[in-house]
């Protein structure tokens, strides 16, 4: 993971509360923040981030465009989990259960489907 993951480092942003950014060579992938039930504790989702997103990357040993997605993922659910208490004592009670949820919400909150291309018909809010 070494040389490659450090080269493609060089590369990110991090946006904080808004969510992420990570800039790829001849890409990129932006992810909004999860938001939280009850922020309590919004320093706290600093440390999760980083720790979550090296954690993922290290247990998944993919450091590819998609396994970064995937980390960018990983890390705003763990977060999400952070802020709701202060310390760590929210995450030594989160259940994996709880976890699959949070991902699944996050992916439904962030679905759409392809908007048909009209055409000739411009499209204007009102």
């Amino acid at each position: 993971m070494g040389p490659r993951f450090w080269a493609a480092a060089r590369w990110s942003s991090r946006k904080a509360s808004p969510g992420a950014v990570w800039f790829w060579p001849e890409r990129g992938f932006l992810r909004a923040a999860l938001s939280a039930r009850g922020v309590t504790d919004p320093p706290g989702a600093g440390d999760a981030f980083a720790g979550s997103f090296l954690g993922y990357l290290a247990q998944s040993n993919d450091t590819s465009f998609d396994g970064i997605k995937k980390a960018m993922i990983h890390e705003s659910v763990v977060a999400s989990f952070t802020v709701e208490e202060f310390g760590t004592s929210r995450l030594a009670r989160v259940s994996a259960e709880e976890i699959l949820a949070r991902y699944n919400l996050f992916q439904e909150l962030t679905r759409f489907e392809p908007v048909p291309y009209l055409e000739g018909t411009i499209v204007r809010s009102s």
